[in-house]
């Protein structure tokens, strides 16, 4: 078991807050006695669900371009085909 630096009680468990680290989500380990930071971490749950959502964001912006460009591609088909 750990003791705080600051108020030196043994912690065997931590106040978990959501903080910000720039463009991060992050979590930050407190004290449950003197409420001190521990430590501050990437949040690794919001990062692989920001990683998650970003990815599929972006999956749909392709599939909804090459949408476009097949419908693109039919109608020069079509066009073709009349001449």
């Amino acid at each position: 078991m750990s003791k705080c630096p600051k108020c030196s009680q043994f912690v065997s468990s931590a106040t978990l807050n959501d903080v910000k680290i720039g463009n991060w989500n992050g979590v930050s380990y407190s004290c449950p006695f003197c409420f001190s930071v521990l430590s501050i971490a990437i949040d690794p749950v919001a990062l692989k669900s920001d990683t998650i959502s970003g990815v599929h964001d972006e999956l749909v912006s392709v599939h909804q371009k090459l949408d476009a460009i097949q419908s693109y591609v039919a109608q020069i088909a079509q066009h073709l085909a009349r001449k």
